[in-house]
């Protein structure tokens, strides 16, 4: 059983595209980024949400023909229905389609430098460091 002060990490075999194993990390409590905060309150709005990211970071996982450009933007959003999508204050995550082909995408708040929220309106933008 996860206690609150624990959270569990999945390791994943990339290559196979298969879980490794699960292990329970303790934690001291980690502040949500604004990132996060954002993210989850247009998300809990129904807004479909896209965000801009820098694919060099090192957490971010994409396809290679994905990372072709210093930054790229993705859609999330409660219209779109990702059988694994999930966030959580690491980031946000699931299997996406891209050019007809299906790949688990991990995109760090670390990485993001842009959030728009397209019903709300709502835009804001951080620099990467």
């Amino acid at each position: 059983m996860v206690k609150p002060e624990q959270y569990k990490v999945f390791h994943v075999d990339w290559a196979n595209r298969e879980l490794s194993h699960v292990e329970l990390i303790e934690y001291e409590s980690v502040p949500a980024s604004p990132q996060y905060t954002l993210f989850h309150n247009l998300f809990t709005q129904n807004d479909t949400i896209v965000i801009s990211f820098s694919t060099s970071h090192p957490a971010v996982k994409l396809p290679d023909h994905a990372k072709n450009t210093p930054y790229t933007k993705l859609r999330w959003g409660n219209k779109y229905l990702y059988p694994d999508f999930g966030y959580d204050t690491g980031g946000v995550y699931g299997t996406l389609s891209i050019k007809g082909v299906s790949w688990y995408v991990f995109v760090p708040w670390a990485a993001v430098v842009e959030i728009v929220g397209e019903t709300t309106g709502t835009l804001e933008t951080w620099t990467n460091k």
